[in-house]
């Protein structure tokens, strides 16, 4: 039999759709690498794909952040490679993978600068070796396929199910298809309250946002007090593979115990209806990080790889002279 051979292209507009059914089909499935995703980002980017024959069997989206380099623009969790299925015996699915990271390489190599967050079901990396390196970043993934809410709601943490109880005797009412305006200004104010910018514009999350929802992709939920009062916000990614946690925020004046936890556990009994997983995005900010894994989703790990570049290397030194 002959040997398939690989080669790669970039891909025109009109092949997004082939794209986007690849990615649907891939062990690394998201929606951050959908062309109609990327869309709503309003980032450039393109979509550079090894083929074996006419047949996609590999590709990674290239899109630039807000310092205008090649790296994950906001709002876009995972990107890097993505693989095809392939059958066999999982050497032989390794060596195709590592394969087609090394016919990606010959571009990306020629690229000034790489730093991207990869999918938690990629770990080839060792093609990759010696020009790129990686550090591992953690998020927390619930698995919701054949879990009933009273399952979930078991592996809570006991204050966790406290606040909960609470928050029920409180009579909080969910709010599904939230108003945008309502949701960008307690995300804002959610922000700006921790002494923090808010890194998104009025009219991009509103495109952002309208987009998404227009797909079925996004629900804006929020939570609010017998008096109407909207406590908390949450946006929700939400496909076959997994429902994420997007952007989330609270009026710290008007938040009343339990609310938020409250708003979380709506979020995931509504992604039981539709997804496998819910990710909670996970924090390396220790008390933000705390208060996911009261959930009790399990610790999650993915990788940067990173073009080790000159500039890289005095950013980390920086950044490690300024921790100590």
């Amino acid at each position: 039999m002959a040997k398939k051979t690989l080669h790669t292209n970039y891909l025109k507009p009109k092949d997004y759709p082939d794209w986007d059914a690849f990615l649907s089909a891939s062990a690394q499935a998201t929606i951050y690498g959908k062309s109609w995703y990327l869309q709503a980002l309003q980032c450039q980017f393109k979509i550079l794909v090894v083929r074996e024959e006419a047949r996609i069997a590999g590709g990674i989206v290239l899109t630039r952040n807000v310092k205008n380099r090649f790296g994950n623009p906001l709002l876009c969790k995972y990107l890097g490679v993505y693989f095809g299925a392939f059958s066999g015996s999982e050497y032989n699915q390794e060596t195709k993978r590592r394969k087609i990271i090394q016919a990606l390489l010959i571009e990306l190599e020629k690229l000034p600068d790489f730093d991207y967050y990869f999918h938690p079901q990629f770990s080839s990396f060792f093609p990759f070796d010696p020009k790129f390196e990686n550090r591992v970043r953690y998020s927390y993934w619930m698995r919701l396929k054949d879990q009933s809410a009273d399952n979930i709601q078991h592996q809570f943490h006991a204050k966790l199910r406290s606040e909960l109880k609470f928050a029920d005797s409180q009579e909080y009412e969910l709010v599904k298809n939230l108003d945008f305006d309502m949701f960008f200004r307690i995300c804002q104010d959610s922000f700006q309250q921790k002494g923090n910018a808010f890194p998104f514009t009025h009219s991009f999350l509103k495109h952002y946002t309208a987009h998404l929802v227009k797909r079925k992709a996004l629900q804006l939920y929020g939570v609010k007090d017998k008096a109407g009062i909207i406590m908390a916000v949450a946006g929700i990614l939400q496909d076959q593979a997994t429902s994420t946690l997007i952007l989330s925020g609270h009026n710290s004046e008007k938040i009343k115990r339990g609310a938020n936890e409250w708003l979380i556990y709506q979020c995931i009994q509504q992604a039981l209806k539709t997804s496998d997983y819910f990710d909670f995005e996970g924090s390396m900010i220790p008390e933000i990080e705390s208060f996911y894994r009261k959930f009790g989703g399990t610790f999650v790990p993915y990788l940067n790889v990173y073009k080790n570049t000159t500039r890289r290397f005095f950013t980390n030194r920086l950044r490690s002279f300024f921790k100590k």
